[in-house]
């Protein structure tokens, strides 16, 4: 019996195990947009910035098939499609190669946003490219900022903001006025990792002594799509403040997780935990509002701003400094009515219910 049982397994483990270790050749790679070959609004190299697929590459049918997934929620969430669909052509001659198909339906790339008192205008997709500028006014955001992945079709990223929280704070006595800059370069690992240094600089102007810090922050970024409906996003920092009277430092973790049932609800978890050398409460300048520039907001308040980011320093609300923290968040979100007003514009109302719990240790508020 036992021996019968076993040659069964064989021959049904067999074939998985073969799929497994059979490994084929990446001999070309297809790419359509808006059913042609190439397209004035998207680069064919934009496209395949998304897959870690190569011709030429060496790869087993498994980690083949879970690539083309991947690839193809990549090219779902980067907002510059409407549809994508990856596949793989049947061999004629070779039956250790294959050829990869991706086609996409290009989106739409201009940007409108806003909040509480500001307005957000941009455009993604600049020039066929990973590129994207967005320009912020209003009572208490101003500013613009530049992002740009894959710079001349490479690996190397470029980003960049400059922000000032006015006028609104001329007006109000318990609010400092603050000009923020920002400039960040790395590289993308792969599809889904990024290295990245960022410098960071504050100028606060209160009734107090004026602030200014420098913050250099390297930090790994890895996003991982499980589904269409599942995502999450991790984020590891280190800071330093090298010319600041106390030479702080610190560092900084951040996991979220976002899925999306078969109705139209949403579910955000968010978790996040630093810890600082510094002891003078200037060292962690965590926004406790929900106040985004590019895609910056407080850890904790990822779900409720709409992104998935997890990067820290926001330059436009009162700022919560702790020589350590522990936070979590949770967040239902429901897509109640969907409407379109013409002639591209979708609007969404959606009720939600946020819960936040943690812990901080030496902690105040600033400026």
């Amino acid at each position: 019996m036992k021996k019968t049982v076993f040659i069964l397994y064989f021959l049904f483990s067999a074939p998985l195990l073969f799929a497994e270790q059979t490994k084929v050749t990446i001999s070309n790679i297809k790419v359509f947009i808006d059913d042609e070959e190439s397209s004035p609004l998207i680069c064919r190299e934009t496209v395949l910035s998304y897959t870690a697929l190569v011709a030429g590459k060496e790869i087993s049918l498994n980690a083949l098939e879970h690539e083309l997934v991947q690839t193809e929620l990549r090219l779902l969430a980067s907002g510059l499609f409407y549809s994508a669909k990856v596949s793989v052509a049947p061999p004629r001659k070779n039956p250790a190669q294959r050829t990869v198909i991706i086609t996409v339906q290009t989106g739409f790339f201009w940007r409108f946003g806003g909040g509480n008192a500001y307005g957000v205008f941009g455009k993604a997709g600049i020039g066929g490219k990973r590129l994207e500028v967005l320009s912020y006014a209003g009572w208490n955001k101003n500013g613009v900022s530049v992002l740009y992945e894959h710079v001349f079709d490479s690996p190397f990223i470029f980003e960049s903001s400059l922000a000032w929280n006015g006028p609104a704070s001329l007006f109000q006595a318990d609010t400092a006025s603050r000009v923020y800059a920002q400039l960040a370069s790395g590289i993308f690992i792969n599809p889904d990792i990024r290295l990245c240094i960022e410098f960071d600089d504050t100028a606060a102007f209160s009734t107090g002594a004026p602030i200014n810090e420098l913050c250099v922050s390297p930090y790994i970024q890895i996003q991982k799509y499980f589904s269409k409906t599942v995502t999450a996003l991790s984020t590891a920092r280190l800071y330093a403040y090298p010319f600041s009277t106390e030479k702080a430092v610190g560092g900084e973790a951040v996991t979220a997780l976002n899925w999306t049932s078969f109705v139209p609800v949403t579910f955000a978890l968010c978790g996040a935990a630093g810890i600082s050398s510094s002891h003078t409460n200037t060292f962690f300048n965590l926004g406790m509002h929900d106040s985004t520039l590019s895609e910056a907001s407080f850890p904790d308040r990822i779900v409720r701003s709409g992104t998935t980011s997890a990067r820290s320093n926001s330059p436009y609300s009162k700022a919560f400094c702790a020589d350590s923290y522990i936070f979590a968040s949770g967040e239902i979100r429901w897509n109640a009515l969907t409407f379109t007003v013409p002639p591209a514009f979708t609007i969404e109302l959606q009720p939600f219910y946020f819960y936040r719990h943690g812990t901080s240790w030496n902690s105040t508020v600033i400026y």
